[in-house]
């Protein structure tokens, strides 16, 4: 199964203990049981402690 994304359409999910702070899921475990893939958005400003 080949699957093509555009980031500018996935949903971002906050990170609760961070601040102007996101991630997105590029591949998930239902489309590659064995791997997985995120994307981490510190915004200007945002910080992770």
């Amino acid at each position: 199964m080949e699957s093509i994304k555009k980031t500018k359409e996935i949903a971002k999910e906050e990170i609760k203990i961070a601040i102007n702070t996101y991630f997105q899921v590029l591949i998930s475990k239902d489309e590659g049981p064995n791997f997985a893939m995120r994307k981490f958005t510190i915004e200007p400003g945002g910080r992770i402690p």
